[in-house]
């Protein structure tokens, strides 16, 4: 799903055909390109071109090491207090002024404290942040274009140095296996060479207690396939050749999901049983995929709205939507949220779809949290904010957008950046 082809705007202004990264969040929308309108009332911090995808928001790679340090990318610091203030003497002052504030709060309001903010000075292995993910022992996987970080008791090991890193998945003995942009290697106390070398890997999925799938994609070029993983050696699925994979999911009662470059969506029985796999919206642009609470399956796909599959029937959602659906999430109340390329956002309503944030176009980060709210971040505002069932709030400034967000165990909210490493808000 990952590896659309789209085109990207260098930042030297020219035009660079090339694919998005196969482990950001979501899919972009194939051919696409920010229009000079677009980029007129959407303007790059400092007047220059956004370097990235105009849907997906990936870099472009040519050119992007220089990107944060021609921006001038800092980390965000706590304001200090205002010459000759003596907060032991003013504190009842500042109280008064705090409540008063928050009693003409606007409907949009920005946090009162800035969230902590971690980046390669607090030694993260890079700030461009692909994935967040928590382990069960609480601590934080953090995938980034440069390296893989494992964040735990306030500090930060680099785990997997100088690699884009998609995936990481657990291997057993303390190992993991992690998917980068040259192969899948193990990474523990030491670090394997790489298997299926020259390819990039992602998603990593376990398929049962002893198999291992993952989408295998060349690097420069078209070939995609999948593979799976008994042990330690990694092999094509042979069932499943000739079919150019872009993601993988596995629904909660152990089928597999395979969305293939046009042409609709596998569903697989089991691992052992690929002789028996099913073509699902054959002839579509299969771009995003969800499992709600009911086991129902919803699929988003490029030009052709949102289709769900309940008691062996296809129903078809959003047919007037022809720009491409990014995701598709379930909030706590169990209603669906699709961020679509260039419609903004459709939420449901009960039965009906109401579209929302339209004039803002492409969504590309959308994620519910257990305390009702929905948090998305796009390329027309940047920063982050969340529906709290009327309004929107701002939980962080922009320009740049976001790309990841995780709700962790004790409540935080870590959401990765695009260029700026991670925000935290504390519960």
């Amino acid at each position: 799903m990952r590896d659309t082809r789209t085109v990207l705007v260098h930042r030297n202004g020219n035009s660079l055909a090339d694919f998005c990264s196969p482990g950001g969040a979501k899919a972009c929308s194939p051919g696409r390109q920010p229009g000079d309108e677009e980029q007129k009332q959407n303007p790059a911090p400092e007047g220059r071109k956004w370097p990235f995808c105009g849907v997906c928001f990936r870099p472009s790679g040519a050119g992007f090491a220089e990107i944060s340090e021609s921006w001038g990318l800092r980390p965000r610091l706590h304001a200090s207090a205002p010459p000759g203030l003596n907060p032991s003497r003013h504190l009842l002052w500042a109280v008064l002024v705090a409540a008063f504030s928050f009693l003409l709060a606007s409907p949009v309001e920005v946090t009162s404290e800035p969230p902590d903010h971690l980046t390669i000075g607090e030694g993260l292995p890079g700030n461009e942040i692909q994935f967040l993910r928590e382990r069960q022992d609480g601590a934080i996987w953090i995938g980034t274009l440069t390296g893989l970080g494992l964040f735990r008791n306030g500090k930060c090991a680099i785990i997997v140095k100088k690699s884009q890193v998609w995936d990481v998945l657990p291997a057993g003995e303390g190992q993991h296996w992690v998917g980068t942009g040259h192969g899948v290697l193990r990474a523990g106390k030491k670090q394997s060479e790489p298997a299926l070398k020259g390819y990039s890997i992602a998603p990593l999925v376990q398929v049962n207690d002893k198999k291992i799938w993952a989408v295998v994609k060349e690097a420069k070029g078209q070939k995609s396939f999948v593979a799976e993983c008994k042990g330690k050696e990694w092999t094509p699925v042979k069932a499943l050749e000739g079919e150019r994979a872009k993601d993988l999911f596995r629904t909660t009662d152990g089928r597999l999901w395979i969305s293939i470059e046009g042409n609709g969506i596998l569903e697989v029985p089991s691992s052992d049983a690929t002789d028996q796999a099913v073509r699902h919206l054959e002839g579509r642009e299969v771009t995003a995929f969800q499992e709600d609470d009911q086991g129902r399956i919803w699929c988003g796909t490029w030009g052709y709205g949102l289709h769900v599959l309940e008691k062996a029937q296809w129903t078809r959602h959003l047919p007037r939507e022809k720009s491409a659906i990014l995701d598709i999430d379930v909030d706590s109340r169990g209603d669906i949220w699709v961020a679509t390329s260039a419609h903004g956002l459709w939420r449901q309503d009960g039965k009906n779809w109401v579209n929302d944030l339209k004039e803002e176009r492409g969504i590309n980060l959308v994620e519910p949290t257990s305390n009702g709210r929905v948090w998305i971040s796009n390329q027309a505002r940047g920063g982050l904010r969340y529906w709290d069932g009327k309004v929107w709030r701002q939980a962080l400034p922009g320009p740049l957008p976001m790309r990841c967000l995780l709700e962790t165990k004790s409540g935080d909210i870590w959401v990765g950046g695009v260029l700026d490493g991670v925000h935290i808000l504390r519960k």
